[in-house]
Order: C-alpha cells, then sequence, then structure tokens
C-alpha cells in the first residue's frame, strides 16, 4: 500500500518537495511602479491626517488604482512622504516630557484589609513630579462617586 510510488506525484502536484511532492516556484509580487509611489506620497503630504487605508480607498476611487494599505503603508516608510516621523511630528514620549506639568494619571485598583474585605482605591498622580495629588477608598464605587473625584482634581478655573 505504502510503496516507493506513494503519493502519487500526479494526484498531489501541490505537495511540498520536503514531503514528496514538487515544490511550486514562489511567485513574486511585482514592485509598485514610481510614479504611484510619488501619487502616493503626494496624497500622503497633502493629507496629513490620513492613514494608510484611507489613502488606498481614494486611490481606487478617484484613480481605480488598487494599492493594498500595507503597500501604501511601505511607501510612505521609505521616506516618500507620508505620515513618517518627521520634524513636524512629536512622538509620545516628547509630548508627554513637555505637558507631564499639566497632566494627571489617575486610575483604581484594589486593597484587601486584614479582615479580607475588598476596598476600591482611586490614585491620582501628577505625572511631571510623580507626587501624589489625591488618594480615597470606598467599599462600593459609583459612578457619581468616580465622577466628583474627578471633578475635584480640576483646578476650579476650568470647572
Amino acid at each position: 500500500m505504502f510503496g516507493p510510488g506513494f503519493p502519487d506525484q500526479s494526484a498531489v502536484p501541490f505537495m511540498p518537495a520536503h514531503l514528496g511532492g514538487v515544490a511550486r516556484p514562489r511567485q513574486r509580487v511585482p514592485r509598485l511602479p514610481t510614479n504611484i509611489q510619488y501619487l502616493i506620497a503626494a496624497v500622503a503630504r497633502s493629507n496629513p491626517t490620513w492613514d494608510e487605508e484611507r489613502i488606498a480607498a481614494k486611490l481606487l476611487l478617484k484613480f481605480g488604482i488598487r494599492v493594498s494599505p500595507r503597500t501604501v503603508r511601505r511607501s510612505m516608510a521609505h521616506g516618500t512622504g507620508g505620515r513618517g516621523r518627521g520634524a513636524a511630528q512629536q512622538r509620545w514620549a516628547t509630548f508627554v516630557r513637555n505637558h507631564a506639568h499639566a497632566l494627571v494619571a489617575d486610575g483604581f485598583c484594589v486593597a484587601v484589609t486584614a479582615t479580607f474585605r475588598v476596598r476600591s482605591v482611586f490614585v491620582a498622580l501628577e505625572v511631571g513630579s510623580r507626587r501624589l495629588v489625591h488618594i480615597n477608598v470606598t467599599s462600593h464605587p459609583t459612578e457619581v462617586w468616580t465622577v466628583s473625584l474627578s471633578c475635584s482634581l480640576m483646578p476650579s478655573s476650568d470647572r
């Protein structure tokens, strides 16, 4: 049953070579023409808020050019323009460093007491100085309680 002719090459032409089949050569996708790369760059530069999916959709709708969003992203990343990291776009770390004095991070955590009761703890930290701005504990956090704590963190001139 499983002789030297198994599996039959004609019956299974797509089987990989290491399993006894004939390996097909991988088809290479042709490169995107340079003029379309420049068109993608021009669209990305003139519309800096657009992402690669929207640019690909507009190319299909307006010009009939079918390009995948991944190809658009790759064309934008190769320095042809677009939303790559340039002088006009700052990184998240730079933004936080520049505005840390005005940022407050808040969140909840759970604390268990010595008598095994669960308490919700609201903590607010000033990002720039890492100073503890506010802390509050409750057994049953409600939406009203959370909103009142968040409002108490804002300066009175902003309310």
